[in-house]
């Protein structure tokens, strides 16, 4: 059971909702959502309680006429509650951005569901991308966030997700 009994009820959408009422209650705060088979669905059920598309964001910016910067890729993200394949936010040297800290300054603004495309170790507090040695490679600890888990559901009602915090 969550840590937060109260907010949380284990049926959906009601869990979802207290998600994204979490998120705007503590700015700052991003839930990453572990890759696996059910990570399409997670991503589909939140957007659909958040009332968002889920963003795939390299799509959106090779659709996008702005700069390839830090900036112009913060505003293409202004508008995203949900996003998916940040792939694009490791490339080096060509955008050069630190994709947590990136996800972390959007999410001071509004809720931020991601699914994190590399490793996610709760218990050393990391997130990984890529390998040591190749230029894409990335890895940086987690605080104050907040990892969804997707797990399968057999019923609309159930949560398509364990949550875990990693505390501040």
């Amino acid at each position: 059971m969550p840590q937060d009994a109260d907010r949380y009820s284990e049926t959906w959408p009601h869990d979802g909702e207290a998600l994204l009422r979490e998120l705007s209650d503590f700015p700052g705060r991003l839930a990453l959502v572990v890759r696996g088979p059910a990570t399409p669905e997670v991503l589909a059920a939140i957007a659909a309680v958040a009332n968002s598309p889920v963003l795939q964001i390299g799509r959106h910016l090779a659709q996008s006429s702005l700069p390839y910067s830090v900036e112009g890729v913060m505003e293409t993200l202004d508008t995203a509650v949900v996003l998916d394949a940040l792939d694009v936010l490791f490339w080096k040297p060509g955008l050069d951005i630190d994709p947590l800290h990136a996800l972390v300054r959007l999410a001071r603004h509004r809720p931020i569901v991601a699914a994190w495309p590399g490793e996610v170790d709760t218990r050393a507090r990391m997130v990984r991308y890529s390998r040591p040695g190749r230029s894409d490679f990335y890895e940086a600890e987690l605080s104050d966030a907040i990892i969804l888990s997707p797990r399968p559901r057999r019923f609309p009602d159930q949560v398509p997700y364990t949550l875990e915090r990693i505390p501040a």
